[in-house]
């Protein structure tokens, strides 16, 4: 907490200020459990095997947040960064617990990729309130706007049978969504030079590193 103020030559808001069109991607789970936190935003610039730090902002309070999703979103802005967006891909399995805590509604049924969507939409929202509010988020179809669900993997083991939801090509199908999400939204972006800001802070080990792969693809 407090003010940072890192000395050096390097100025990480000149480097954003280049851009044209800035996109926040993230790895979410459920958000039911994220707390507000004060945030900063180191950067490293290399370049002739020197690296520099900056950290933002500088000589200034942290913002609060709940995510560091929006905490990214806020510093930026806080520099005058402007033509900032989000893309946040959220693994279906979040259902899990809503699914087992209406099990008569869902025993033996088969429901509608689309149906499936509305009730994933609706936990996430309602798993935490002030999360989607600081994302300008007033309910939970507005997260259509910036989240899109990928698949998640499940083992759990009760008594002594293994059950597993999806198998090991699971892997590959979660970076392949994402290359393809990450594709259809800068197809629609009318810019020049295009910034790329992975937020890994709230994502579990393979699905960070399948975001990694999957939007370097």
């Amino acid at each position: 907490n407090g003010v940072w103020n890192m000395s050096s030559s390097f100025n990480a808001k000149y480097i954003f200020e280049n851009y044209d069109y800035i996109l926040v991607v993230a790895s979410w789970g459920l958000p039911s459990e994220y707390k507000e936190a004060r945030y900063v935003l180191e950067v490293e610039k290399y370049e002739n095997t020197k690296t520099e730090r900056d950290v933002m902002p500088k000589n200034r309070d942290p913002p609060r947040a709940y995510s560091s999703t929006a905490a990214i979103k806020k510093i930026l802005k806080m520099l005058g960064i402007k033509n900032i967006d989000l893309l946040i891909f959220v693994q279906d399995t979040i259902l899990l617990n809503y699914v087992v805590e209406n099990w008569e509604e869902y025993d033996d049924e088969e429901k509608k990729r689309d149906e499936l969507k509305n009730v994933l939409l609706k936990v996430l929202y309602e798993s935490n309130r002030d999360v989607a509010k600081e994302l300008g988020i007033e309910d939970e179809v507005s997260y259509n706007n910036f989240v899109r669900f990928v698949p998640g993997v499940i083992s759990y083991v009760r008594g002594i049978e293994l059950y597993s939801w999806r198998g090991k090509r699971a892997y590959d199908l979660l970076k392949g969504l994402i290359a393809l999400y990450m594709y259809k939204k800068l197809e629609c972006v009318n810019a020049y030079r295009i910034a790329i800001i992975l937020d890994t802070t709230h994502g579990i080990n393979y699905f960070v590193t399948a975001l990694k792969e999957g939007v370097s693809i």
